[in-house]
């Protein structure tokens, strides 16, 4: 039922209580009018009557009237005071406060406004949430097509433009979404479906994105009229699975191509170690060990250190250099091994996706959840239970459970358990991933994120840089004298990893007095374009 046909019905229940009122007190003050003259031989006249109804139902008092000797008349004004109180406590909850909600609560259009350029989102959630707040940035007008009342209130709310309507009832709307620039389809696989053939048949010939929720779904989708079709799930999973597997995108590009005699190990910077909170110039990592400190992991990427870089306590740091001064360097900071098992916790699609992609490309990985094809089943917010699962000597735990809330605390759960183990949480809403991050999570990556960099590509073209965030490349450097390391001039972001010597060799154990002579280049590493 529509909200306009909820506030009709609201209305007429109100009004037949409203008239059930002076029925009720004429029918009371008769029946009064009669007892007392039959068993008490006292008459009263009918206004008499219907001033004691009035008082007694409304529990104000009895005037005059305030003892009786009839039994019968003594039960009769018990039943009219109970009757009086149930009436009071019950007219105000069930008739009158929702009359007054629908009369003062702001009614949401239930029409298309006209159409003209704007971005129609059919369907409100967190997979389309990221979508308006860039479309928004970049000052293009967006429609909220919603079909449940509740969730066009929140779209209402978050402050976006919108209709109360389902395009499957009210054919005749779609005719005005000729003139859209795009159409986003997130209402359900059979409203997206009745959607994206009424349009095309109604002469739309944009983009017409559907988020499909079954993955069997997609080729029918296409069939119907969309132009893409993704399972906004399954996008999330690969991100997940991403995070976890440099087999799927490595931490950095060129190494192997380079050919450096040099290993490239990720660390963390332990609670009390001496290098927590120091920048990267008074940490002076590289004069003490000889190996290099190439980026710190923030929101999700390797970003390249400056000097100015702090180092925070529980930070990944990514470092290169030789064994020997990546054994000196470990002194300082904790190796982080990727080998070993990564444990995927949830019954979803996310998480059975997130499996299937780390096992096709080789990784060890355990599944627990309810499914009887899992290797482990059990509550992950049961401390006891996880306890059993071996969690610290994972590593990896991907946690993609069904909502935000038992993410958290199962975040919580684990990090009582261990400190040490990596974990990366999949979340449905953007501004849970600060949250997670907080608990104890390395890694947060969300649904809204993740779709709204694909629609936004689909929908304005804008193409999300997913590129890994480090690059090493080789700069010729020419001189024609030898100088030191310190007075190489670099640009602006570069990091010298090693020299490549006129012979073809790499020197990798460099420090700031290291000599470079005419022939020979820089290898460095440049950090590339940050995702969105």
């Amino acid at each position: 039922m529509g909200s306009l046909g909820r506030m009709r019905n609201r209305r007429a229940r109100f009004l037949l209580a409203i008239a059930c009122v002076p029925v009720v007190l004429v029918l009371t003050a008769l029946g009064y009018m009669v007892l007392m003259e039959a068993l008490e031989g006292e008459p009263r006249t009918f206004m008499q009557s219907l001033a004691w109804a009035s008082e007694t139902l409304t529990t104000t008092g009895y005037g005059r009237d305030a003892e009786w000797t009839h039994p019968a008349l003594v039960a009769y004004v018990i039943v009219v005071q109970i009757a009086g109180l149930l009436a009071v406590f019950s007219l105000f909850p069930l008739f009158l406060l929702p009359f007054l909600e629908d009369r003062f609560e702001s009614r949401i259009p239930n029409r298309l406004p006209p159409v003209r350029g704007d971005l129609v989102i059919y369907g409100y959630g967190p997979s389309v949430a990221s979508l308006l707040v860039e479309a928004r940035a970049s000052g293009l007008s967006t429609i909220v097509v919603e079909p449940d009342e509740h969730q066009a209130r929140v779209a209402v709310e978050a402050g976006h433009r919108v209709v109360h309507l389902r395009f499957s009832e009210a054919t005749q709307d779609i005719r005005a979404l000729k003139s859209a620039s795009a159409i986003v389809a997130n209402a359900g696989d059979d409203e997206d479906a009745a959607l994206l053939v009424e349009a095309r048949a109604a002469g739309f010939a944009g983009p017409l994105i559907a988020l499909v929720d079954s993955p069997s779904h997609r080729d029918a989708m296409v069939l119907a009229g969309a132009s893409m079709a993704f399972t906004s799930r399954h996008a999330l999973a690969a991100e997940l699975a991403a995070h976890v597997s440099a087999r799927i995108r490595p931490r950095i590009i060129g190494a192997e191509r380079l050919g450096l005699d040099a290993t490239l190990v990720e660390m963390r910077v332990a609670q009390d170690s001496e290098l927590a909170g120091r920048t990267v110039r008074d940490a002076r990592v590289r004069q003490r060990t000889g190996a290099s400190l190439l980026a710190v992991f923030k929101r999700g990427v390797f970003t390249p250190v400056i000097a100015d870089t702090v180092l925070p306590a529980r930070a990944r740091v990514l470092a290169v250099g030789s064994k020997a001064a990546l054994t000196s360097l470990g002194e300082l900071l904790v190796p982080i091994t990727h080998s070993g098992v990564t444990l995927v916790i949830g019954d979803g699609d996310v998480a059975r996706r997130t499996r299937d992609i780390l096992r096709d490309v080789g990784e060890p990985v355990r599944w627990l959840a309810e499914d009887p094809a899992a290797e482990l089943s059990g509550d992950p917010l049961d401390p006891v239970f996880m306890a059993t699962v071996g969690v610290p000597e994972l590593a990896f735990v991907v946690l993609a459970l069904e909502n935000d809330a038992r993410t958290l605390l199962a975040l919580a759960v684990l990090r009582s358990i261990s400190t040490k183990v990596r974990i990366i949480a999949g979340v449905d809403r953007r501004e849970n991933e600060d949250r997670t991050v907080r608990v104890g999570a390395d890694l947060s990556a969300s649904l809204a994120a993740i779709a709204g960099r694909v629609l936004l590509f689909h929908v304005t073209g804008e193409m999300p840089d997913d590129t890994p965030a480090l690059t090493l490349e080789v700069l010729a450097f020419e001189r024609d004298r030898v100088i030191s390391l310190r007075e190489a001039s670099l640009p602006k972001g570069a990091l010298i990893v090693a020299i490549r010597r006129a012979d073809g060799t790499n020197e990798v154990d460099i420090g700031a007095d290291t000599r470079i002579e005419p022939g020979d280049a820089l290898v460095v590493c440049r950090g590339a374009a940050r995702r969105r």
